[in-house]
C-alpha cells in the first residue's frame, strides 16, 4: 500500500511540474524527531552517474537538506576561489564547486551539454 502524502507548506504539484516529475515521485518521510517532510530523488544518466536527493522538513525552522551522490569522484583542485571536485571524466563529467563562503554549485554534466539539453527540452515543450 502506498504511503499517503502528508500536507506540505510547498505546493507539491508545482514542485513536480518544475522538476518534470509526478506528484507521486515526491515521497513523504519523518526525520529522527518524527517531524514530517518530503523528498524527491533525481537519478543522473551517462556520462556521469549521479543521484540527487532534495528533502525538506516541515518544522518551525523550515529546514531543507540536499544530498548529492556522484560515482567516480577522483580529484579536488582549486579553480579561482573555489574548491572543485571532479570525476575521472574531467570537464565532461559531474563537478561540485565549494567556495570559502559556503556556496555549493553542482554541475551534473559539462555545462554546454546541460544548456543544449535544456534548449532541446524547451523546444519539445513548445511543440506540445
Amino acid at each position: 500500500m502506498a504511503e499517503r502524502q502528508t500536507p506540505s507548506r510547498f505546493h507539491l504539484k508545482d514542485i513536480a511540474i518544475h522538476l518534470r516529475r509526478t506528484v507521486a515521485d515526491i515521497r513523504p518521510f519523518k526525520n529522527t524527531q518524527q517531524q514530517p517532510g518530503h523528498y524527491v530523488r533525481i537519478q543522473g544518466q551517462e556520462p556521469t552517474s549521479f543521484q540527487t536527493t532534495v528533502g525538506w522538513v516541515e518544522d518551525d525552522k523550515h529546514t531543507m537538506t540536499v544530498q548529492i551522490k556522484v560515482e567516480g569522484m577522483r580529484r579536488a583542485e582549486r579553480i579561482g576561489d573555489s574548491l572543485v571536485f571532479t570525476t575521472e571524466k574531467g570537464e565532461n563529467g559531474a563537478r561540485i564547486a565549494v567556495t570559502p563562503e559556503g556556496v555549493v554549485t553542482f554541475f551534473p554534466a559539462h555545462l554546454e551539454t546541460l544548456l543544449e539539453r535544456n534548449k532541446e527540452a524547451k523546444g519539445t515543450e513548445e511543440q506540445h
